[in-house]
């Protein structure tokens, strides 16, 4: 097995690498919006490549969705969210990485039921470590990141938490595709070696 990488695979990794670390440093709902879509629009991407390849590109795309999607269920749906995603080491790392970098004051929860948003000056992409007074987040409550305050798993999830998230479930896809690939290798080499002794 040899480590060779193309130059465009490198800038696209280094792009990549760069943009979780804008989205994690500047968490907001702007931010978490562009992972998500991102991602989502990727998972769609694969559906169509899978659908028109054949062979290991079919089983790379495959093993992305099935990864990336199963790492968002367990994460996202109702009763895994509660049972599975919090207890999750991925959980605890980006709750623990968010207190490090932003103490109590954590960034706005991604579901913020009953409360109207406006979203006038939200975007903002300067880098700077404190929540900006005249913005929307100004008016949530400080409480603490380890404290879900009586919601849900899920619900109490913030921006940095849930960005990160996303990104991770991206990171598993990408892992899951080469895995998924290798092992559809594998199974034709076997079966070539099988029929051809």
């Amino acid at each position: 097995m040899s480590l060779k990488f193309s130059l465009r695979d490198l800038l696209l990794l280094i792009a990549l690498i760069s943009v979780a670390c804008a989205a994690m440093a500047n968490t907001g709902i702007w931010w978490h919006s562009i992972v998500v879509t991102a991602t989502l629009s990727g998972m769609t991407g694969l559906v169509i490549w899978a659908s028109l390849h054949g062979g290991s590109r079919r089983a790379f795309a495959y093993g992305w969705l099935l990864f990336a999607a199963g790492y968002l269920a367990i994460m996202f749906s109702p009763w895994t969210a509660n049972n599975l995603g919090a207890s999750l080491i991925s959980t605890k790392g980006l709750a623990h990485l968010e207190w490090r970098a932003w103490g109590d004051q954590h960034s706005p929860f991604v579901l913020n039921r009953g409360q109207q948003m406006e979203f006038g000056n939200d975007l903002d992409l300067r880098y700077t470590r404190f929540v900006n007074v005249n913005s929307i987040w100004s008016s949530y409550p400080p409480t603490s990141v380890w404290d879900a305050s009586g919601r849900n798993w899920a619900d109490s999830c913030t921006t940095f938490q849930s960005t990160g998230h996303w990104l991770l479930a991206s990171v598993f896809g990408y892992c899951g595709a080469h895995l998924a690939a290798f092992l559809f290798r594998r199974r034709d080499a076997a079966r070539a070696k099988a029929t051809n002794p």
